[in-house]
């Protein structure tokens, strides 16, 4: 599943016998993270992928929880083309859910107003568009869950854009984790 780490600096071994990957927005691929001691990235998504046939809880721990106002630069390797490049994974860094409608809290810049998430059990990515709630595809809605993964994408016009979220943004809701359900099989 993809995520985020809501814990000021936590370690890629949070999740034990787990691969963990970045996305690489140049190469348009994830690409392995190369030690399991590297400090997770603040605004930063990761994929991980189990390689146990039960699912490992993951342990977050570092020097406390992430409260403020953090932001994140993106890339578009793929400007003025709509439809290479300019992905890339970022994750809600709160130890509480967010809310993508919140525009005075969760600014964009140079980056289209589209969440993409990855749906475990559906097997794909949904979407949700700021503030059209009709826009939503497989489950997906305004609300991010905690440490949860989630794709942004620069504008086509654009080689690069940025995302600034800060508390106003937080608020306590129960919304589950999107998280595949099967471990990895090869």
């Amino acid at each position: 599943h993809q995520f985020s780490s809501p814990v000021i600096n936590a370690t890629s071994n949070a999740f034990g016998n787990t691969d963990l990957f970045e996305w690489n927005e140049p190469q348009n691929e994830y690409i392995p993270v190369p030690d399991d001691d590297d400090t997770l990235e603040v605004l930063k998504g990761y994929l991980a992928i189990n390689n146990d046939q039960v699912m490992n809880p993951a342990v977050f721990e570092g020097t406390g929880l992430l409260s403020g106002v953090y932001s994140a630069d993106f890339t578009n390797n793929g400007a003025g083309n709509s439809h290479a490049g300019g992905f890339n994974l970022t994750g809600n860094p709160y130890p509480s859910a967010m809310n993508w409608n919140d525009a005075e809290n969760v600014a964009l810049s140079q980056v289209d107003p589209v969440l993409y998430v990855l749906n475990g059990e559906a097997g794909n990515f949904g979407t949700y568009i700021r503030g059209d709630h009709a826009s939503s595809t497989l489950g997906i809605d305004s609300i991010i869950g905690t440490h949860q993964g989630f794709f942004v994408h620069v504008n086509h016009t654009f080689d690069s854009g940025s995302l600034t979220v800060n508390n106003g943004a937080r608020f306590h809701n129960h919304h589950p984790l999107r998280a595949a359900t099967a471990a990895r099989s090869d």
